[in-house]
C-alpha cells in the first residue's frame, strides 16, 4: 500500500501552493498512478489519498453542506473504500464523519496559522478524542512548528503521532543544526514515528541524494529504522 498519494483537479478546486510550478497544473486522477494494478514488483495493491490542501473558502462555496474529506482509500481495482473528514480546531474541536476503515486523521498546520495554534485548549481537546478509538494523529508541519507540536504531544501522551515528511526541514537552506535539535526532542517521546517521504522542498526539484542523506541519516537514528 501507498500511504501518501495527493489527487487533484484544478478545475474544481484553488490549490494556491500549485502556483509556480506549471507541471502540476493539470488534474491527476487515479488513472494516472502508475503501480495501482499492475502485476509486477512495482504493483501496488491499494493507496491512501491524503487531502491536497484545497484553497479553504472555494472548497467551501462549492460543497457547502457536506463534509471535506481528509483521506480516502482506493484498492487495485479504483473503487473508493472510505472517506473521512476530521478538522480540530482552536474555535470548535474536532468535527466530521468516519467510515470503519479510517485509519488517521490529521489537521495540516498552515503558515497562516498563528503561533499557538496547536496547542490551544480546544485544538488539543480534539486531538485527545481520537484516544476513543485509538487513532493515530498526523502532523503534516513545517520544521518551525516542531517545538510546538512537541509540546501537543506532550500534553497527549494516551495518542500516537506520525511526523509527516520529516517535519519538512529546510533542506535547501542547509538548517539542518536547528532542525536536529527539534528532531531529537520529539523523538523522546515513543508515542512519536516518522515518516520519511517527501522530505525535500517543492520548489527544489535537483535535489541530490548528498543534500538528503544528513536528514534521513538523522531521522533514522532518532526515531529507529522501524519509525
Amino acid at each position: 500500500m501507498d500511504a501518501h498519494v495527493h489527487l487533484w483537479d484544478p478545475a474544481l478546486f484553488a490549490y494556491p501552493w500549485l502556483d509556480g510550478i506549471p507541471a502540476l497544473q493539470r488534474p491527476f486522477a487515479m488513472h494516472d498512478y502508475p503501480g495501482l494494478g499492475r502485476d509486477d514488483a512495482r504493483a501496488v495493491d491499494a493507496v491512501v489519498v491524503v487531502e491536497a490542501n484545497v484553497d479553504a473558502g472555494r472548497e467551501a462555496s462549492r460543497r457547502r453542506g457536506s463534509s471535506r474529506s481528509r483521506a480516502m482509500i482506493v484498492d487495485s481495482r479504483g473503487s473508493w473504500r472510505s472517506s473521512t473528514c476530521l478538522t480540530p480546531s482552536p474555535a470548535s474541536g474536532p468535527s466530521g464523519g468516519s467510515s470503519a476503515t479510517v485509519t488517521s486523521w490529521g489537521a495540516p498546520q498552515h503558515p497562516g496559522h498563528p503561533p499557538g495554534y496547536a496547542t490551544h485548549a480546544a485544538f488539543v481537546n480534539g486531538v485527545r478524542m481520537l484516544a476513543v478509538s485509538d487513532f493515530p494523529f498526523d502532523l503534516c508541519i513545517t520544521a518551525s512548528q516542531l517545538a510546538e507540536v512537541t509540546a501537543l504531544v506532550k500534553r497527549c501522551p494516551e495518542i500516537r503521532f506520525i511526523l509527516d515528511h520529516c517535519g519538512k526541514p529546510d533542506i535547501a537552506r542547509g538548517s539542518f543544526d536547528e532542525w536536529r535539535h527539534r528532531i531529537d526532542a520529539l523523538a523522546e517521546f515513543d508515542t512519536v514515528c516518522c515518516k520519511l517521504s517527501g522530505s525535500s522542498p517543492r520548489p527544489v526539484w535537483a535535489m541530490r541524494r548528498r543534500h538528503l542523506r544528513p536528514y534521513v541519516k538523522h531521522v533514522v537514528e532518532a526515531f529507529g529504522p522501524r519509525a
